[in-house]
């Protein structure tokens, strides 16, 4: 055998050692599938089983596109199609819709929210209708300085300041200024007035460095996954806890469940099942703080997931 050869020989025998070393290191230390994976302070502790929810509900084709959730009582849900300006109620006990109220014509209906006789229903463009469950009449529209471009996917009530708290999936305002970031905003009910200034901006990537890491394990297409899903993060949900007033923050781009205590300061997010969570686009809680998650149902069925909270 000639030099050259002997050489050939050796650069590939290196090359498979390599390879041998590498699939070893990126598959040593698997996370557990059995628990929760995510980034989280030393002090805080998750009240619900997020990968075992206790209860699913199936929902009939016209919530196919279900976007928004806003609780009627701990029995029904107000819920919205995202292409279609209707208004449904749906029965977890009855399973069905019992009540539809058009609204509006077509458009990127994303989110509501619950204030007493009120839904606010957001729209992708910052535009948000009114909807009075009282008479079920539309009654007015807010109009924001967001877009399109900001792309609005999220919408809660703080009832502690009387404010609807807005989620923009797409670009913040001031985008140069704010690159990398995702845009909360506020509109006051009590004045109507929308604050410029976000309520919270959101680096994921540079807080998960602060945060302790949660069953991620050692192997390097572990990390590798989970930070390209913390690269994609994008919310499309908001709900406030009653029971702490931690805000949660849904996220289908990166399949994420963030929480914010009171301070603006993350208190843990979490990896959810993409299996389970085809779409996730809902989120609201009960007056008891148990949770529900929505996802859309892109071939298969929407759904509506609940989690029971812990009782200490």
């Amino acid at each position: 055998m000639n030099k050259r050869n002997s050489l050939l020989v050796f650069l590939i025998l290196v090359l498979v050692l390599l390879a041998f070393i590498a699939v070893f290191v990126m598959f040593k230390g698997k996370a557990d599938a059995t628990k929760a994976s995510g980034y989280f302070t030393s002090d805080f502790e998750l009240p619900f089983s997020i990968i075992a929810p206790d209860m699913l509900y199936t929902l009939p084709t016209k919530l196919k596109e279900i976007s928004g959730l806003a609780l009627s009582d701990e029995s029904q849900v107000y819920a919205i199609n995202d292409e279609k300006g209707i208004l449904y109620l749906f029965d977890f006990e009855l399973g069905k819709i019992i009540a539809e109220n058009k609204f509006g014509k077509h458009g990127d209906f994303e989110a509501l929210a619950k204030v007493n006789d009120l839904i606010y229903i957001a729209e992708s463009n910052g535009d948000i209708q009114i909807v009075n469950t009282s008479d079920n009449k539309k009654e007015d529209k807010i109009e924001t300085p967001l877009s399109i471009r900001n792309d609005v996917e999220g919408l809660c009530y703080n009832s502690n300041l009387n404010q609807l708290l807005i989620a923009c999936k797409g670009q913040p305002e001031k985008a140069k200024k704010h690159k990398g970031k995702k845009g909360i905003y506020s509109f006051n009910l009590s004045n109507q007035s929308f604050d410029k200034k976000p309520y919270l901006l959101i680096d994921l990537k540079n807080e998960s460095k602060k945060l302790n890491p949660i069953n991620i394990g050692n192997s390097l297409l572990q990390k590798w996954s989970f930070n390209s899903r913390i690269d994609k993060f994008a919310p499309s949900g908001l709900a406030i806890d009653p029971i702490t007033n931690h805000l949660y923050v849904l996220a289908n781009r990166g399949k994420i469940l963030l929480i914010i205590d009171e301070n603006k300061e993350i208190l843990a997010f979490y990896f959810l099942d993409p299996k389970q969570h085809g779409q996730p686009e809902g989120i609201v809680f009960d007056r008891k703080g148990n949770l529900y998650i929505s996802n859309e149902g892109r071939s298969g069925k929407a759904n509506i997931f609940y989690f029971k909270r812990k009782r200490k």
